[in-house]
């Protein structure tokens, strides 16, 4: 029986071995150009993100659970990469401890006494845009790479946690007792100002409510973000649209020399004034306002005596982190992965050039300097893109009141010789977004003038100005079925429709998805712009072909099809689902489109391109 136990516990290791491989603690490195000293920067440093102050974090537990809410196990269950070092944050996950005296919403007094610099802590840039993946126990970090992360479940649990810690009188006894000590005087303190902090997560949680799971590798960033400036500019009765278009998260190799960000293209990245690049830093900032950032949004009179908006926005940190970026390659195909079989790839190169140049130009890896003209393809017309629409659509055509912000010019700026544009008691949420990233850089500007020595009026109003505004004319001559067949009316909300109809009949550049260089596109899995499609090799399938269910969640890759793995596992916990139980179309998930003929391709076709794909 012995004998027979042992024989079973070794086949049983053999299997789970076979099936979970385990993991090096060695880095396999993915030379991008960057030195150690470097990516620590990536890692730390503040952009001005205000998540909850850092003594509260450390000492926070999990929902449900009197384990430490940064208990690894548990930051890991959301993908997030552990930090350097003896780091108790993970990857992204940065301390600030500027001064908080001008600030709002984060200046929280929990004790006496109190310094002004309280550390908070916050995330950057990397903690969205840093990835790792594992080969046959080998483990490569790619920074500007996808993150795995599943941030709505991450956000959803800290916000049940500290609500819980605010209800519950043992959870907040020995939260307390970690930051107070023994000395409980300013418990009572502590505690209202903790309802403040679950006061403000909560709206914002029900702002952006939407029962789409968003899973892991993707999140509605601009939904996010939009509806944050709806919650600051303290408009009553104010209109909150749910965050229902997830899109994967973009790679940031090559970025500041694009014409253009966004997946619809609606950033410019130029110009630079004052040897500072405005446009880069607008849509950094608009990020920080998205993830944490405390901004102030004042009446225009008001705003203008000062100048410009207070923000924790860190514009000087900005700016270092998009020259950092300046320098990151795009990663090359890792040594550890099969060999790049040269026939293919040789052939593949021949029919992308047929087949995808006229879009995706070639960028070479070590070309850091070019820049590369972006453009979109279009919701509408003969060579529409067919993708999922939302995400674009709801960029466009998503409203909000204006509240504190109304009667401010669209930009903020009022530039001499042009007309302004006044924002009424309503206004699109592209421009209330475009004006509070201005009023924040010059409130910013204002204090520290050695960051611009010129702040330009027009540069600056022209950061977000898409050069038209939405429309919703339902044009009854329109056909939703002919121009998005894969989308059933029966299924979309009757205002959702309207508001579909309306981008569908309009013209706005920004109503569609960018192009770019692939360099490294290997790295970049899933794709499409709502990280729809597993891998590159089910990109190039006939839409119809393409798998309607993934999992997702697992870091190891599959060099043949090259994306991650899909069955089910430990990991690979969460079923991507682009069709409901009643085989209805999930808005949001859609995997259509990028069809170029794909059904003329054979399925030696589609490894020859994949093989050239893989050398980019």
């Amino acid at each position: 029986m012995r004998k027979q136990s042992l024989f079973l516990a070794s086949m049983l290791t053999g299997y789970l071995a076979s099936v979970f491989p385990s993991v090096s603690d060695e880095i396999v490195n993915v030379e991008q150009g960057w030195s150690p000293a470097d990516k620590t920067a990536w890692y730390t440093t503040t952009q001005g993100s205000r998540l909850l102050p850092l003594s509260w974090l450390r000492a926070l537990e999990q929902p449900d659970s009197d384990k430490p809410f940064l208990a690894p196990a548990y930051m890991a269950s959301f993908n997030y990469i552990p930090g350097p070092g003896a780091s108790d944050l993970p990857i992204g996950f940065t301390i600030d401890d500027q001064d908080d005296s001008r600030l709002s919403a984060t200046k929280l007094r929990w004790k006496e006494p109190q310094s002004t610099k309280e550390p908070w802590a916050g995330i950057n840039c990397s903690a969205c845009h840093s990835n790792e993946i594992t080969y046959n126990g080998k483990r490569m970090r790619v920074e500007g790479a996808p993150t795995l992360a599943d941030f709505q479940s991450f956000r959803e649990a800290l916000v049940k946690a500290l609500d819980q810690t605010w209800l519950d009188d043992q959870k907040f006894a020995r939260f307390a007792k970690k930051i107070l000590g023994d000395d409980d005087q300013d418990s009572d303190k502590l505690r209202g100002e903790l309802a403040k902090l679950v006061d403000a997560e909560t709206k914002l949680g029900l702002a952006n409510a939407t029962p789409l799971r968003y899973g892991f590798g993707r999140l509605d960033a601009i939904g996010n973000i939009f509806n944050k400036v709806a919650t600051i500019v303290n408009a009553p009765a104010q209109t909150f649209h749910a965050s229902d278009a997830p899109v994967s998260y973009p790679f940031l190799w090559n970025v500041p020399q694009l014409t253009a960000v966004q997946w619809n293209a609606s950033a410019p990245n130029k110009p630079v004034v004052g040897g500072v690049a405005l446009g880069a830093l607008g849509r950094n900032a608009g990020e920080v306002i998205g993830v944490f950032g405390d901004v102030q949004i004042e009446s225009y009179l008001k705003s203008l005596l000062r100048p410009g908006y207070m923000s924790s926005i860190n514009m000087a940190n900005l700016d270092q982190l998009e020259q950092l970026l300046g320098r990151l390659k795009p990663p090359a195909w890792p040594s550890v992965f099969p060999a790049i079989d040269e026939p293919k790839r040789s052939a593949g190169q021949r029919l992308f050039a047929d087949h995808c140049a006229r879009c995706h130009s070639h960028l070479d890896r070590d070309d850091l300097a070019t820049q590369v003209t972006v453009d979109t393809t279009r919701l509408k017309g003969p060579d529409r893109i067919g993708t999922d629409p939302w995400m674009a659509c709801n960029a466009y055509a998503n409203s909000a009141r204006t509240g504190s912000m109304i009667l401010t010019p669209k930009g903020y700026f009022v530039v001499p010789g042009e007309k302004p544009i006044i924002l009424g008691s309503t206004a699109p949420e592209f421009d209330m977004l475009a004006t509070a990233v201005v009023g924040s850089i010059v409130g910013y500007a204002a204090r520290y003038k050695e960051l611009v020595k010129e702040v330009g009026a027009k540069e600056l109003k022209e950061l977000f100005d898409r050069k038209s505004s939405p429309h919703i004319d339902l044009k009854p001559q329109i056909k939703l079925s002919n121009l998005v067949p894969e989308i059933l009316p029966a299924t979309v909300a009757p205002d959702k429709i309207a508001q579909l109809k309306g981008c569908l009949a309009d013209d706005s550049p920004i109503l569609g998805y960018k192009f770019r260089p692939l360099t490294g596109i290997w790295a970049t899995a899933p794709y499409l712009h709502n990280g729809s499609v597993p891998t590159l090799y089910d990109l190039l399938l006939p839409p119809s072909d393409r798998p309607k269910s993934f999992y997702m969640g697992t870091r190891e890759f599959d060099p043949v099809k090259v994306g991650f793995k899909t069955e089910p596992s430990a990991e690979n916990s969460f079923l991507f689902r682009v069709f409901d139980d009643q085989g209805n179309p999930i808005q949001g998930n859609l995997n259509s489109g990028h069809d170029y003929n794909n059904a003329g391709l054979s399925a030696a076709d589609r490894e020859a391109l994949v093989e050239y794909m893989k050398d980019l």
